[in-house]
């Protein structure tokens, strides 16, 4: 079980511990082993806790940005540099960025039901840039329909087919401001 900020997930099973075969973690993150007719006495538990201790504003997911950039500034140097600080993981994540009034040149849904979005951004008149937008399949009409969009990234290197190039890995966008 993963938590959110605020919420220790070793204190939560830890108070509760009578109901595991056995349990344990730490603030972030627990596993447990639990008996199927005390599954439910854990859910009441757990959900009476959060109610007391997250507010709804702590739930709202939010992404953390890095550094504003403009898609001239992208650049395998760049992609270089922020190689060095890996390995990224929970506690180093990988540097978000932000490009704002980026225009979609072409929109494609990929995967099995169209879930993913293989996009192609350029800003004014500068380079082109190929983006993965994982899950926002459903929104590539609205994209097409407002091609002017502020978006999160992370900076890639794609390989396919023997050619490597930098690829935006969309974490999130908006309408252009």
């Amino acid at each position: 079980a993963r938590s959110v900020p605020g919420f220790s997930m070793i204190e939560a099973l830890t108070s509760c511990g009578e109901l595991f075969v056995r349990f344990g973690g730490h603030s972030a993150a627990a596993g447990f082993t639990i008996a199927n007719e005390n599954i439910p006495a854990l859910a009441s538990h757990l959900q009476a806790l959060a109610n007391e201790q997250l507010s709804d504003d702590r739930l709202q997911p939010s992404l953390r940005v890095d550094a504003q950039v403009g898609l001239a500034e992208l650049s395998w140097e760049l992609r270089n540099d922020i190689a060095q600080l890996e390995p990224f993981g929970q506690a180093n994540p990988q540097p978000v960025l932000m490009s704002t009034g980026v225009q979609v040149v072409d929109v494609r849904t990929r995967g099995a039901n169209g879930q993913h979005l293989k996009l192609v951004l350029r800003k004014d008149h500068g380079p082109t840039y190929e983006a993965i937008a994982f899950r926002f399949g459903h929104l590539a009409d609205a994209l097409r329909r407002h091609p002017r969009i502020d978006v999160l990234y992370t900076l890639e290197a794609n390989e396919w087919n023997r050619e490597r190039k930098l690829q935006l890995n969309i974490k999130d966008f908006r309408r252009a401001t």
